[in-house]
């Protein structure tokens, strides 16, 4: 028989993630700045990088069988450096030039 999730548990489980996503981001606030930091750091030396971008997720997992909320806090921080080249074409036959 499928298990249903009423309004009530809906909110039961929203006011749990509000109140958990602050304390998440508090156990690890040192880590994710550092993570963050050293992005900055590696831009501003490179002159082509561009700035990084700190991106969180947060997640929940509810189990209807056994009303166990699981969340989870991710972070990444992308970086992005680039350069163009231009590639000889292998099928272009050199011409001897004289200097």
């Amino acid at each position: 028989m499928p298990q249903e999730i009423s309004n009530e548990r809906l909110q039961q489980i929203a006011a749990e993630a509000a109140k958990k996503l602050p304390e998440l981001m508090g156990e690890r606030e040192e880590d994710i700045l550092s993570d963050f930091h050293a992005a900055v750091q590696d831009a501003h030396e490179d002159e082509d990088s561009k700035m990084p971008k700190l991106k969180l997720a947060f997640s929940l997992e509810y189990d209807l069988q056994t009303s166990m909320l699981g969340l989870a806090l991710k972070w990444t921080v992308n970086r992005k450096t680039s350069d163009v080249v231009q590639l000889e074409d292998p099928n272009q036959t050199q011409l001897p030039l004289e200097e």
